[in-house]
């Protein structure tokens, strides 16, 4: 009588094979010397609530304003100026997944906000770039 032979491979054999890891502070990963760093030092006296709305709408999928105005300031200065494109970067862009807490607004998330500003967003960047060199004159 013939005996069935069971031919099953090694599982402690791990080659080729890589481990995933959670990054936990997306910061570290981070050159300490990035612009992201400075952009957030310089905006870190500027009251939002001049611009926008702090609140979040009762919208459960909604996002946090100042958080979007501040990604869409960051992405300005980059030179990145279609909304379609800042959402991209939201979801590839280790800069902009710390700037918005590992959170992916869509490019309607960034239409909507600048549509509920109180001034332009033109204006918003030129009062903060204005804030910025009043910081750097003292």
């Amino acid at each position: 009588m013939l005996q069935n032979q069971l031919n099953q491979t090694n599982y402690n054999h791990y080659t080729g094979f890589v481990q995933l890891s959670l990054p936990f502070d997306l910061s570290v990963k981070i050159d300490p010397n990035d612009p992201v760093f400075s952009f957030l030092d310089a905006v870190e006296g500027i009251d939002f609530s001049k611009f926008v709305k702090i609140a979040r709408s009762n919208n459960t999928h909604s996002h946090d304003r100042v958080m979007l105005l501040k990604t869409l300031l960051f992405a300005f200065q980059e030179g990145n100026r279609s909304l379609t494109k800042i959402a991209q970067l939201c979801k590839t862009d280790i800069r902009y997944m710390y700037l918005t807490n590992e959170e992916r607004p869509s490019a309607m998330a960034f239409q909507r906000m600048t549509d509920q500003l109180k001034e332009s967003i033109d204006d918003v960047f030129f009062t903060i770039s204005k804030h910025i060199v009043d910081c750097q004159i003292i």
